[in-house]
């Protein structure tokens, strides 16, 4: 989706929000509100300050819109904070991803928004140790060499199909420095079984030697040739061999549209210039590899697109709120179209940079209808949404201005 042919922007990182571990099978259940990431709903698992002087989120969690028809899909929304000392210091700025998850089957709905608030726990405990941290720094050492710290956090769905979710979170800290550090986590779901997947759970028995192989591969492929800085470590062979060793191999790995991608972070394979070392294997190859009920299934063969509507009547209306409020634009569909992924999308000069990820759904059909409000009518931003259509053919239409076209 996105990922293939838009630029994803993100500041790079240290510690994650995300959390460095699978989340719980057993995750709390979301919000009686819809929406996942309240501060308020965490003060009791994690007890975070409010120090006197911090700014309120300055974006409101968006509800989750009520399920009419059959779609099922993520919206997402992004809060930030400001966090200051009683002496009115800027400790801590934090900006991150507020998902939930809707769909026609409520225990599906209620597992996935689980998991959802398990990484919304995760960012917070992170948050409250950087500030923590950064407080004890300004009591010790004073004002001078200190720099506000940061935390930010991004989700976005790699794949979501009728049997796996493949969520993607890149998290970035600055905790004083020349530069904050990135890493990279994914939460591979099985949302008909209900279970938070590992590498182990799709894969053939025996695979391990012949993935590694293909991972050693891709990545001599990928950086074979580059210039000095950006060099692999002498050991990187003995990592990735490491990584897929039989009954301990690596949890960073997800499936997209186009394969499974095994993916290494920063000071893994190389330096930080190298930035996350990705080997994506494209599921042509993945036969005899990856477990046949987790290839993507084939498209149902209704030639779908999107247009432009002029009302909702008798339709299943999600609402997506933009800010600056403005008009509100309808979008929907002919036939059937699936893996929908609307973004905020900037322009460097002719090339597209996705920004953030505002809704994802498995399937959008006649009855279902985006009801984009505010935004789109600002000269400075447009969005681009992308589908595959019921042949199997990527598809992509840019929104600017309240128009709806397949050229930038």
């Amino acid at each position: 989706m996105l990922q293939k042919l838009i630029l994803f922007v993100i500041t790079a990182i240290f510690l994650t929000g995300c959390g460095a571990s699978a989340p719980a099978e057993t995750a709390a259940p979301a919000s009686a509100e819809g929406s996942i990431l309240h501060r308020a709903d965490l003060a009791e698992q994690v007890p975070m300050e409010a120090p006197s002087g911090s700014a309120p989120a300055d974006t409101e969690p968006a509800a989750a819109a009520e399920t009419i028809g059959a779609a099922e899909y993520f919206l997402f929304t992004t809060a930030s904070n400001t966090l200051t000392d009683d002496a009115g210091n800027t400790i801590l700025y934090e900006t991150y991803s507020v998902p939930s998850f809707v769909s026609g089957d409520e225990g599906r709905t209620e597992w996935v928004n689980g998991v959802l608030e398990d990484i919304a726990r995760n960012f917070a405990t992170d948050s409250r140790n950087l500030f923590d941290y950064a407080k004890e720094f300004l009591e010790l050492n004073g004002t001078e060499g200190f720099y506000s710290h940061s935390n930010y956090q991004e989700l976005g769905v790699a794949r979501h199909d009728e049997r796996v979710v493949s969520l993607l979170c890149l998290s970035s800290l600055y905790s004083g420095g020349v530069h904050p550090n990135s890493v990279q986590v994914a939460y591979n779901l099985d949302i008909t079984g209900q279970r938070v997947l590992t590498l182990e759970d799709v894969l053939a028995e025996g695979a391990e030697a012949s993935l590694a192989v293909m991972v050693r591969e891709a990545v001599d492929a990928k950086f074979a040739g580059l210039g000095e800085g950006m060099g692999l470590f002498e050991d990187y062979g003995e990592v990735i061999a490491r990584s897929m060793t039989p009954g301990s191999l690596t949890p960073y790995w997800y499936l997209n549209d186009v394969g499974l991608v095994i993916f290494y972070n920063q000071y893994e394979l190389g330096p930080y210039a190298a930035g996350i070392i990705k080997a994506e294997l494209p599921y042509e190859a993945l036969e005899g590899i990856l477990l046949e009920e987790y290839f993507p299934m084939e498209p149902d063969g209704v030639p779908g697109d999107l247009l432009l509507r002029g009302d909702i009547a008798g339709r299943n209306a999600i609402p997506i709120t933009i800010a600056p409020e403005g008009q509100t634009l309808l979008v929907g569909v002919e036939g059937t179209v699936h893996q929908v992924q609307l973004s905020e999308v900037m322009w460097l000069e002719d090339t597209p940079i996705a920004q953030e990820l505002l809704f994802s759904a498995l399937t959008m059909g006649q009855n279902d209808i985006l009801e984009i409000t505010g935004g789109y009518d600002d000269e400075a931003r447009s969005f681009a949404i992308e589908f595959v259509n019921g042949a199997g053919e990527h598809r992509i239409y840019y929104l600017h201005e309240g128009e709806l076209s397949e050229e930038p």
